[in-house]
């Protein structure tokens, strides 16, 4: 069992996997602000700003930070529901990104009481 300082292996592979979706999206921003077009450029700040996010709430996970975990589990619970939009507004392919999404969130919210700090009252 991993101390209440040190992120469970399962969050640190999330988090790789994660930095590689910031890293994805950081070109995907870059390229929709190069279009020069005003949408473009909107949508690639968009795109930009939410893997700014992104990364630092991967960053809150490695270093086991409490708000990281809530926003991981409400950030992931976004995505999960997204998909299952998607699926029923026909895209098949949302089933993978549903099953997986709602595996990560079942497991990150599994990992509550490492995130979770209890106070102790002292006196």
């Amino acid at each position: 069992m991993p101390s209440a300082s040190t992120a469970p292996l399962g969050v640190k592979l999330i988090c790789l996997l994660g930095l590689v979706s910031v890293f994805l999206s950081l070109l995907a921003g870059t390229a929709l602000l190069a279009s020069g077009t005003v949408l473009g450029g909107f949508a690639g700040l968009l795109v930009l700003g939410l893997a700014f996010v992104q990364a630092g709430v991967l960053w809150g996970l490695w270093t086991v930070k409490r708000w990281a975990w809530t926003a991981a589990v409400v950030s992931y619970s976004l995505g999960v529901s997204l998909a299952l939009v998607e699926l029923l507004a026909g895209d098949l392919d949302a089933v993978v990104r549903l099953l997986l999404g709602a595996a990560v969130v079942a497991y990150v919210y599994s990992t509550r009481s490492v995130y979770r700090r209890e106070v102790v009252p002292t006196g």
